[in-house]
């Protein structure tokens, strides 16, 4: 899983996603797109955080663990939400507008793994997403949240 990891990190498309020096939150998932197929087929919904240039910094163990508030990162961060717990499922390759409200508590603070700690997180533009294209597949990650150092 490690090697997913750093995968990840060299994948990712150097687009700003929120303020330079931020964080942020969101999602991972995993899609393929194989040939004579006219749909991709995606798995894995992971709970993401993100550098503000798609970067990954960490992501949850889980396969199906899209929720990023609380721990379970594979590199020990955690982030406390409000109304953590009150998520309701969406898909994730299409961002509905509301999604931050929806989709999981807001964050309002993150630990990382190196002990640095982030807060002041804002809802992130409907359009942020960090998407890495590599042969055959795609990786989607929509971002809900931007945090600041603190």
């Amino acid at each position: 899983m490690h090697a997913f990891l750093v995968a990840l990190s060299m994948a990712a498309a150097a687009t700003a996603v929120c303020p330079s020096g931020w964080i942020a939150l969101g999602q991972n998932e995993n899609c393929n797109i194989f040939p004579g197929g006219t749909e991709p087929t995606c798995s894995g919904n992971f709970g993401t955080i993100y550098a503000t240039n798609c970067g990954v910094i960490d992501i949850k163990k889980g396969a199906e663990d899209d929720d990023w508030c609380g721990s379970g990162y594979l590199s020990g961060s955690t982030a406390s939400c409000s109304n953590h717990g009150t998520k309701q499922p969406r898909p994730i390759v299409q961002k509905p507008p509301d999604a931050p409200s929806g989709v999981s508590g807001k964050p309002s603070s993150v630990t990382l793994q190196d002990g640095s700690h982030w807060g002041n997180c804002q809802k992130a533009a409907t359009t942020d997403t960090c998407t890495a294209f590599s042969g055959l597949g795609y990786i989607n990650g929509p971002i809900y949240y931007c945090c600041q150092r603190q």
